[in-house]
Formats: C-alpha cells, structure tokens, sequence
C-alpha cells in the first residue's frame, strides 16, 4: 500500500526557487525530506505538530503506540533534484492516517480462527469491526497544505542546507 500526498502551499514554489540556485539540489530535498520526516515523528508525542487531533484510545496507552514500529519507520524513501518522497513501508499506515471508512470484516487468513490476548477463545473472524478513527500524522492539511511548524521546519531546512553549499556561498557573497 502507498500513500500519496501532494503537497500545495506558498512554500514549495519558493523552495523550488532556492533549489534552482543550489549546485547540488538533491542535497537540499533530502534536507527538506528530512525536516518533514522528523516533524511527522515529533507528531506522535506533540498534538500541535498534527493537522487535526485524535480520537482517544478504547484501551490503555497511547494512540499509534502499540509497538512503535509506525514511528520508526518514517523517512526520506527517495530524493532527487526536484522532489523528496517521505513514507513508510507498514502497511497500516493509510488506515491510521486517514481512518477506514466504516465498519469492516476481519478473517483469518493463515489460520482456521483468530486469537488474541485476553479473548475467550479463538474465533472464526470479527464480522464487524467498527473502524478505525483517522489519526492524522503527517503534517499535512487535507486541502494539501503544509501545518504551520512543518513549512517552518523545513524552511529551516533549506536555508541551513543552501548555507552549506559553496556555490550558494560565493552566489550570496556577489549578489549582495
């Protein structure tokens, strides 16, 4: 499963610019891709980072804290001179980030039933789960728009890459 998001802002054109004067643009994406992937980690403990709250958990703990593996697996997948992909390879993520829509059948797949801690005793599948709330962690609006802390993030970003490119340096040098 993939998750696309298209990112539209007022930031990205402006980036896009800083880009173009950069000798290794590349460089400055993943910078950017890097921001964005550790704003979207910091989101899961910081509720201001999130473009809208979460539903609170039926059971105790933490919502998106089972394991902590959908946290750690958010990073730069792929980097070019012109875009930056962040992701994740679990598979989940989709329905944790946007919610299902509706209740849902769960039946097992390698087994005859389903177990699980606390049950009393295997089944042969949940006919209706009620579903899974969105709970929102990439930093991104639904009209597409980044939240305030990431595009402040990531113009931190660029700009801290841009400085450590000696071509932007003699650019900056001359031009002022």
């Amino acid at each position: 499963m993939q998750i696309e998001i298209q990112i539209r802002d007022s930031v990205s054109a402006a980036l896009g610019g800083l880009a173009a004067l950069c000798r290794r643009p590349e460089s400055m994406m993943r910078s950017i891709g890097t921001a964005f992937a550790t704003c979207t980690k910091d989101a899961f403990d910081d509720p201001s980072l999130r473009p809208a709250s979460w539903a609170p958990v039926k059971h105790a703990g933490k919502p998106l804290y089972q394991t902590g593996l959908l946290r750690r697996s958010i990073r730069v997948t792929s980097s070019s001179a012109i875009s930056v992909t962040v992701g994740t390879d679990r598979p989940y993520a989709a329905y944790q980030n946007y919610g299902t829509w509706g209740p849902y059948r769960i039946a097992p797949i390698a087994a005859k039933a389903l177990a699980w801690k606390g049950a009393a005793h295997p089944v042969s599948g949940v006919i209706m789960h009620p579903g899974i709330p969105a709970r929102p962690f990439f930093p991104v609006r639904p009209d597409g728009s980044l939240t305030t802390a990431a595009a402040e993030r990531i113009i931190v970003a660029a700009e801290a890459s841009l400085k450590l490119d000696p071509h932007w340096q003699s650019f900056s040098s001359t031009s002022s």
